[in-house]
């Protein structure tokens, strides 16, 4: 993808799917995931 916003959602999402460290409850939004730090990537 070329927009940098949306390349970042694609991948933001599927480590929603992929990724085994848990979190990422936001699903394409990492809003949720700052609000109730549960993003692994800010821990």
């Amino acid at each position: 993808m070329r927009n940098p916003l949306a390349n970042f959602i694609k991948h933001y999402h599927l480590k929603h799917h992929f990724s085994k460290d848990g979190g990422r409850f936001g699903v394409s939004s990492p809003v949720w995931d700052w609000v109730f730090s549960t993003d692994p990537g800010r821990g």
